[in-house]
């Protein structure tokens, strides 16, 4: 199962059910989106969304189970992203004002002197 259509998912219940608003916040397409959730419904074999035309109205019984199952994947996701990104912060750190090493990136090329004397 992949969590970005769960997020997704959750995404568009939260923008009350607005496939295109939910797109615009998410930078993808509208069709890019439907495709998404089509995908996810099939995956699961279940209808999550009650449907009036085109139109998403509202939240299948199984679409209920799986938006309260699908929040909690996605914000222990996002747990992990910012674990992630505060162990890079903490690591970056560690070396403070002593990176990069002394000496390291000198040039080892020689200081070249310009030539001047052409121009007296």
């Amino acid at each position: 199962m992949n969590i970005a259509r769960l997020k997704n998912f959750t995404e568009i219940v939260k923008n009350n059910f607005n496939i295109s608003a939910t797109a615009e916040k998410l930078y993808t397409s509208q069709p890019t989106l439907s495709k998404q959730i089509k995908m996810l419904e099939d995956e699961l074999g279940l209808a999550l969304f009650i449907r009036k035309g085109k139109n998403l109205v509202g939240l299948t019984r199984a679409g209920e189970q799986v938006m309260e199952l699908a929040k909690g994947v996605v914000a222990q996701v996002e747990q992990i992203n910012q674990l992630s990104l505060g162990e890079q912060l903490a690591t970056s750190s560690r070396w403070g004002s002593n990176w990069p090493p002394a000496g390291c990136c000198a040039s080892p090329l020689p200081t070249l002197r310009r030539d001047t004397s052409y121009l007296r």
